[in-house]
């Protein structure tokens, strides 16, 4: 068991959608090398070691999950957004209300929960602190959002992803000046194509590298980046 000490070294890493494939892998592999902070609709039945638990809807009160998660530790080192919504349903049967709720959960709740982190704490912290402290954010998109896999019903999935992957790059873009570090993750399917373990690696990787502004690809035996 770590001590306090030990425990005030690591980063603070807030992750959503801790309860689904990704998230629960995420937990399991790596609760050892963050506080981690897993946000979930609905609390694990057997919740990982070492991993505090907020429930919450992330499309509904970013700013009140934001500063529950402050409240924690009085910090925030990064924020990983998995919480996803997903409906496979062939346009044009798909209805508009679906379409909004992938957009709302996978686009606008993303951005919502950075910019509610930027203003209630990164801002104030400078670019200085922020940059030592490699502060960064990582959205869990999908290859989905970067080529077309017709006759799925994924249109709304992809549409979000897509949506998602430009959403990080411009963050990167504008948070930069803040000393903060914005990337998207985009894998194939998994466990299928990748295994679940591949991916959340490939997740940490990002969170503990220096990349800014990248939708790193994640396909069989492939990987690489666009910026």
């Amino acid at each position: 068991m770590l001590d306090q000490g030990s425990l005030k070294l690591r980063p603070v890493l807030v992750l959503t959608g801790c309860t689904g494939r990704f998230g629960t892998v995420f937990c399991q592999r790596y609760a050892h090398a963050y506080s981690l902070i897993g946000v979930a609709r609905r609390l694990p039945e057997a919740p990982v070691h070492g991993v505090h638990y907020l429930q919450a809807d992330v499309e509904q009160d970013a700013r009140g999950l934001v500063a529950k998660a402050l409240g924690l530790h009085n910090r925030i080192d990064g924020w990983v957004n998995a919480a996803v919504y997903s409906n496979w349903q062939r346009m044009p049967e798909l209805g508009v209300e679906e379409m909004a709720m992938h957009m709302a959960v996978n686009v606008t709740a993303p951005y919502a929960l950075a910019k509610a982190l930027l203003e209630q704490s990164w801002m104030a912290a400078g670019f200085e602190a922020n940059d030592k402290q490699n502060r960064n954010i990582l959205n869990i998109s999908s290859i989905a959002g970067h080529k077309l896999f017709a006759g799925k019903g994924r249109g709304a999935y992809s549409s979000s992803k897509a949506a998602l992957n430009m959403l990080s790059r411009q963050m990167a873009y504008d948070f930069r000046g803040h000393g903060v570090r914005v990337n998207a993750l985009a894998p194939n399917s998994f466990p299928g194509w990748l295994t679940t373990e591949a991916v959340c690696d490939a997740a940490h990787a990002l969170l503990q590298g220096r990349e800014n502004g990248l939708v790193r690809i994640l396909d069989k035996d492939l990987q690489y980046d666009e910026k």
